[in-house]
């Protein structure tokens, strides 16, 4: 790594796009590739403005698009090369790399997000918390659609922790919402904390959700996460913990496929326990 001035590679295609190519010689010329492998960068001694690819000192050629996750440094006076792009960025670009920055300084890559939409989504409900505002049930559901789309585990694990600031945010006021805890417990299992997902779904059965709605989705969860650690464990206590919560879901919505997958699921590992 370097504390030169830097650039990613991802931007200067996208500029080199934008620019004539004598203007893409002279600015990238005299710059170094980090590549994001190599120990060091190493310097640019030609461009291919066409193909987008550079000679690098020694005589190694490679096309940019191969090294999109890596940096073009300009180690020189006032980093020409990083001013010009930072100069033709338009103003969405602007908001976008705004954006993006929020994000990441909450430990999320945008570009794991699904879309444009799931990434407004996300930032609007982390400036809001920013803010010492509480999210409502409208900003709670698209913050949880946001990290959910992917299923990716990092993505959760921010979820989860979120949620769990958020949390103690309502308990702090009065009480915590009941949607909090299901959601909680889903990205925990996404995130692999199981145990941390049992015990934020222990609410189940102490009398802290209410809603109906939340109850099955809260009971589907723990159930899910009571078989995983079984799979895991082989323990067989984790079985009649996932019998109790499966039993409430199917008492709320018998008929609902998640509900029905998930009990399905429970009888199957049963049978199997049974036949050992």
């Amino acid at each position: 790594m370097t504390d030169e001035a830097s650039v990613p590679v991802r931007d200067v295609l996208v500029w080199l796009s934008r620019v004539s190519a004598d203007e893409g010689q002279r600015l990238l010329v005299g710059c170094a590739l980090d590549d994001g492998t190599s120990d060091e960068a190493v310097p640019i001694v030609a461009l291919d403005a066409e193909r987008k690819g550079v000679t690098l000192l020694g005589g190694r050629r490679l096309l940019l698009a191969g090294v999109r996750d890596g940096e073009i440094v300009d180690p020189r006076p006032d980093a020409p090369l990083v001013g010009a792009i930072a100069a033709q960025w338009t103003p969405a670009e602007r908001v976008e790399r705004q954006e993006r920055a929020e994000l990441a300084h909450a430990g999320i890559d945008a570009d794991r997000l699904a879309s444009g939409e799931d990434r407004r989504a996300a930032l609007a409900f982390l400036r809001m918390i920013a803010a010492g505002e509480l999210p409502g049930p409208e900003e709670r559901q698209r913050f949880y659609l946001a990290l959910s789309a992917t299923g990716e585990s990092g993505l959760a694990r921010i979820g989860a922790r979120v949620l769990a600031q958020l949390a103690d945010r309502f308990a702090d006021v009065g009480g915590v919402p009941d949607d909090l805890y299901w959601r909680r417990a889903w990205f925990l299992r996404a995130g692999g904390q199981l145990r941390e997902a049992v015990a934020v779904s222990d609410a189940l059965h102490m009398g802290q959700v209410k809603d109906q709605g939340a109850r099955k989705l809260l009971a589907t969860t723990r159930a899910a996460v009571l078989l995983d650690l079984f799979d895991t464990t082989r323990e067989v206590k984790w079985l009649a913990l996932a019998d109790r919560a499966a039993r409430v879901a199917y008492a709320i919505a018998p008929e609902e496929d998640e509900v029905k997958a998930v009990y399905r699921r429970f009888q199957a590992v049963r049978a199997q326990v049974g036949r050992a």
